[in-house]
């Protein structure tokens, strides 16, 4: 069901008991929210152990509290679906999600040309995060095909 099965597994199952099997909008929330915490821990690393200084590392930064933003955006409007406006508020949140992911490989890409150690975790972090962007999405993704199954 989602693109990185594994990692979305490890990062839902202490969830396992306050959400039920069924309940497609319960899990985007959770999938959104741990994708916010995943995206802003690494934000907040990358401004306080990284002391580069230049346009790359600049960039991917402003990158990822993009992404936060987009992801906050996508947990906001899923904590409020209607059903007369599922379909509008589905689009929306699929779009931010999208932009969240983009924003993040944004920022691995931004970091190709830098060797090191620090920067090899700094890209594994980025992608962690992107997956877990992806994972969120693809339970998105199912629950708008769903129709309206708001719970």
């Amino acid at each position: 069901m989602t693109p990185y099965h594994e990692l979305c597994k490890h990062k839902l199952a202490p969830f396992i008991h306050s959400v039920s099997p069924d309940n497609l909008t319960g899990w985007a929330r959770v999938a959104v929210s741990v994708a916010i915490s995943e995206t802003e821990r690494i934000s907040n690393h990358l401004l306080s152990k990284m002391n580069h200084t230049s346009p790359p590392f600049i960039d991917c930064i402003e990158c990822m509290f993009d992404a936060a933003v987009q992801l906050r955006s996508s947990l906001k409007e899923l904590k409020k679906l209607d059903n007369t406006e599922f379909s509008l508020q589905m689009n929306d949140v699929e779009t931010w999600l999208s932009a969240a992911l983009t924003d993040a490989i944004t920022c691995v890409d931004e970091l190709e040309g830098f060797k090191g150690v620090e920067i090899g975790d700094v890209k594994h972090k980025v992608l962690k995060a992107a997956y877990l962007c992806s994972n969120a999405l693809a339970l998105v993704n199912k629950l708008a095909s769903s129709g309206n199954n708001i719970k």
